[in-house]
């Protein structure tokens, strides 16, 4: 479900992506590796259907995550049936290592410690 509010936020391609990844993954169910699942599989379609370069989508999501890993003051509270925010940033860009040598660095890389 999405709050009419989302529509215009700059963040509607990422969660509308995210969202098409659980379609197109058929998942059923949920859980912190489906979610962690469709935010990779958002990845790919930002890229093909969006053209959007690859770093840039990785970056925005990036970003979304870190925004709510600090709206949650960093810690391990997460959105129902999702893995923490550092958690989630830690799986999606370890899923590009061609990336490391930039992503490395930035924070959460690691997950939540």
């Amino acid at each position: 479900y999405l709050r009419a509010e989302m529509l215009d936020q700059p963040t509607m391609p990422l969660l509308f992506a995210h969202e098409l990844g659980h379609y197109i993954l058929e998942h059923r169910g949920g859980g912190p590796q489906a979610e962690m699942d469709a935010n990779y599989e958002a990845i790919n379609i930002l890229v093909r259907v969006r053209q959007m370069d690859e770093m840039a989508a990785l970056t925005g999501f990036h970003r979304y995550l870190l925004a709510i890993h600090h709206r949650t003051g960093g810690s391990s509270i997460v959105l129902r049936g999702h893995a923490s925010a550092c958690d989630e940033i830690a799986d999606l860009l370890g899923r590009f290592p061609q990336h490391r040598p930039v992503t490395q660095a930035w924070e959460c890389v690691g997950g939540l410690k």
